[in-house]
């Protein structure tokens, strides 16, 4: 199983014509990081098949966008599993209903989505992991029965996939 744990891209503030967190979009360059994690993520492993987000708008709209740079563009399905707050073993037990040969994105909050990686690969100790706006962690994990065994194979900031595409373009062209 390959799962993608991704905190959702910059999303504008409350006020004005936003007038709830649960409906903040995202800023310019929140949909440009998006864009630019699902451009690394689509090259690398062109196998996700699903992208469960949590119900607000910016996560939702992270999925979109990170979908959109598919050729064939994975599932996407809302959950309230990963809204803010959500319980780590709501999602574990969701992930584990989707197969273990399963390739997931799964965009939530803070702290809530670093408090699942941590669950995921130090076994439930508390692991304290900064995720900042459009951070992605990639796992691979081993259904436990009700658990995943999971270890973390790196971890991409929106600021390093320009140039990690960069480089992955100039190997293209001769």
């Amino acid at each position: 199983m390959h799962l993608y744990l991704i905190r959702h891209a910059q999303a504008r503030p409350t006020g004005g014509a936003v007038r709830t967190d649960a409906e903040r979009p995202l800023t310019r360059g929140g949909e440009q990081d998006a864009v630019s994690v699902g451009r690394v993520l689509a090259a690398t492993d062109p196998e996700i098949g699903l992208i469960l987000t949590s119900p607000l708008t910016r996560a939702v709209q992270t999925g979109d966008r990170i979908a959109g740079v598919f050729d064939a563009p994975p599932e996407r399905r809302i959950t309230d599993n990963l809204a803010p707050g959500f319980r780590p073993g709501a999602i574990v037990e969701e992930i584990l209903a989707i197969g273990s040969d399963a390739h997931v994105i799964l965009i939530g909050h803070q702290p809530d989505i670093g408090a699942l990686l941590s669950r995921l690969v130090a076994n439930g100790m508390r692991a304290a992991i900064a995720f900042g706006p459009g951070a992605t962690a990639f796992l691979t994990a081993t259904p436990m029965g009700e658990k995943i065994d999971a270890q973390l194979q790196w971890l991409l900031t929106p600021r390093l996939a320009g140039p990690i595409l960069e480089q992955m373009n100039s190997r293209r062209t001769p």
